[in-house]
């Protein structure tokens, strides 16, 4: 290989950046003067939208995550509805189900939904998942490749039960990572090209965290350990409990 190929494939390697997008959604119980429902998106790891569902707030984090909303007037409006009311209620109903199913009655307790993808800004290629914790620990994964969901926990099989037989929610998954995150990617990438189209990443990123999610973890992890209990009365468990074919703040394409 020649001294100036070498030089080619350097600036090559250099010079491709993979992007991402990821929104964490996270509901808890057992928590006090905290919100009960936080979704946040990151775009490269910098905090683009914050919703707090409990006190009705949703806001865009950086200039460009206001141009992204400025220049689609009803995607807030659908955020809200989804963020607001859709979405909180069915987070918190699953949490009373998996309190049953675990036999949790008191303490914190949180179910959490990481989605997002991975684009490649100079091969193309996109990536993604879509997968749920159950106080900070794995539940269940969406498998893009088969369209259905693997059990991550042995109480996590009536979910993939029930969630395998939604077709148009498997459908949409696949899009979701397929299409529609990397679609939606490449919109916030235009508007903060200045700031998040760099062909260098930085040797360190600081990642923006909700305060109210890192309190809910860390309650989480003292509850288990004895440290902290909140007690809370148990409500019953409705047969809808499972997150139908909706999902996250992501359905608000």
């Amino acid at each position: 290989m020649t001294a100036f190929s070498l030089l080619l494939l350097v600036c090559h390697v250099s010079s491709a950046v993979k992007h991402t997008l990821k929104y964490y959604t996270t509901a808890s119980s057992g928590v006090e003067n905290q919100p009960e429902f936080v979704i946040v998106a990151l775009v490269d790891g910098v905090q683009a939208a914050y919703c707090d569902g409990s006190n009705k707030i949703l806001e865009a984090k950086q200039e460009w995550g206001r141009k992204v909303f400025d220049s689609d007037p009803q995607l807030y409006q659908r955020y809200s509805v989804e963020c607001f009311e859709n979405q909180p209620n069915l987070f918190k109903a699953t949490i009373s189900s998996l309190k049953q199913r675990f036999n949790h009655s008191t303490g914190v307790h949180t179910f959490q939904s990481v989605e997002g993808c991975e684009w490649d800004d100079t091969t193309g290629e996109v990536a993604g998942s879509v997968h749920y914790d159950y106080n900070g620990e794995d539940f269940i994964v969406f498998d893009v490749s088969t369209l259905t969901w693997v059990a991550l926990k042995p109480q996590a099989f009536i979910t993939k039960m029930s969630w395998d037989v939604q077709r148009a929610r498997l459908k949409y998954n696949q899009r979701f990572i397929t299409q529609i995150c990397p679609d939606r990617l490449k919109t916030y990438l235009q508007h903060g090209r200045s700031s998040l189209l760099r062909t260098v990443k930085p040797d360190h990123v600081t990642v923006p965290v909700v305060a109210a999610a890192v309190v809910v973890l860390a309650l989480v992890a003292m509850a288990t350990a004895g440290g902290y209990l909140v007690h809370k009365q148990r409500k019953e468990a409705e047969d809808s409990t499972e997150l139908p074919e909706a999902t996250n703040l992501n359905t608000a394409s």
